[in-house]
């Protein structure tokens, strides 16, 4: 993280790498959740009802869009029930979507705490991570939590680079990695800016989550 993040070093190490990783992390948050109960709903159902649960959306670029819309949009109200119903057999994987739905996705203003939530936890876990960093070289202690630090070490390190190749082949490519460092604070910002409300979300709210 020091590589990507680090540059004129006008701050301390953990500040720039903070502002730097941060931002890529945060632009991933929506996605990843979305992507998440995607598999979950693709592991447990039949297939058959699977399918008819994604073709009860008529709205979406992709299945994990689909899923999407289905939890975030007022409008997909029916599609919902449909869920609920299909997913009686799963009562964790049910409330797990009623709590996104009413607790992050009802409001855009919810989202927006949300995300800055997960920001304070991100920021608090790097900063961790090199605090334990610190202790072994400097006094060859250990944690015994070293194990899983360095699994959400990876874990961020593998959704950084991901998103800096991505973003660096795409048809418009941002050609350099402090391009996608720039490109994705800006992201954030204008999100946190423009969704600090009291809306609900609407297509092109959903469809900027993917951008």
């Amino acid at each position: 993280m020091e590589i990507i993040g680090i540059s004129d070093r006008e701050e301390s190490k953990i500040q720039e790498v903070l502002k730097s990783v941060v931002p890529i992390l945060l632009h991933n948050y929506a996605k990843n959740v979305f992507k998440q109960i995607y598999c979950y709903l693709k592991d447990n159902l039949e297939e058959n009802d699977f399918r008819a649960l994604l073709q009860t959306i008529a709205i979406g670029e992709n299945e994990i869009e689909k899923i999407a819309f289905m939890i975030a949009l007022p409008s997909c109200k029916v599609e919902r029930e449909y869920a609920y119903n299909i997913l009686s057999d799963f009562p964790l994987l049910r409330n797990r979507i009623f709590v996104l739905r009413t607790e992050i996705f009802e409001k855009k203003s919810k989202f927006i705490k949300k995300l800055n939530n997960y920001k304070q936890r991100l920021e608090w876990h790097i900063q961790r991570i090199y605090r334990v960093r610190n202790s072994i070289i400097h006094s060859g202690e250990s944690s015994e939590r070293i194990r899983d630090l360095v699994e959400h070490l990876h874990a961020y390190i593998d959704e950084i680079i991901f998103e800096i190749i991505e973003r660096m082949i795409q048809e418009d490519s941002l050609v350099s990695i402090e391009n996608v460092l720039v490109y994705n604070k800006v992201y954030i910002d204008n999100l946190i800016a423009d969704f600090n409300c009291e809306s609900d979300f609407t297509e092109s709210d959903v469809a900027r989550l993917f951008e």
